[in-house]
């Protein structure tokens, strides 16, 4: 029988079509929830989530099969029409393209957590 082992850390980050401020606080969470159940549906774990109303924070545990880029299109896609199908009057609501990916170690886990779950107090640097 194999045996695997991997630590692939991963955070992400990726922001609403032209920074539009289409994240509201009052459903934040539930869009958070949204990403931990497509992430585990394709072998991620989503580990912490953050951000204000404009972009997001993922920070994932990525699977042995699994790429980030992969991972991210799976996310903006299936989040995407959960914002359309939960809140009808957002049908205008769309990710940015792309994304940014960075791996994070053991050593940095803890502060790229703190990282993440303190985004929305940070002022934005778009007006």
């Amino acid at each position: 029988m194999r045996h695997t082992f991997v630590w692939v850390r991963v955070h992400l980050v990726w922001s609403t079509f032209r920074r539009q401020l289409w994240i509201d606080r009052a459903w934040q969470d539930r869009l958070y929830r949204c990403f931990a159940s497509i992430a585990r549906r394709k072998g991620a774990i989503l580990l912490c989530a953050g951000g204000p109303s404009d972009h997001v924070h993922l920070y994932v545990s990525l699977g042995s099969r699994l790429s980030a880029a992969y991972l991210v299109d799976a996310l903006k896609a299936n989040s995407s029409r959960w914002v359309h199908d939960t809140f009808p009057d957002l049908k205008l609501f769309a990710w940015q393209q792309g994304y940014a990916a960075f791996s994070v170690c053991r050593r940095c886990e803890h502060k790229t957590i703190r990282y993440i779950q303190t985004q929305e107090a940070r002022p934005s640097p778009h007006p």
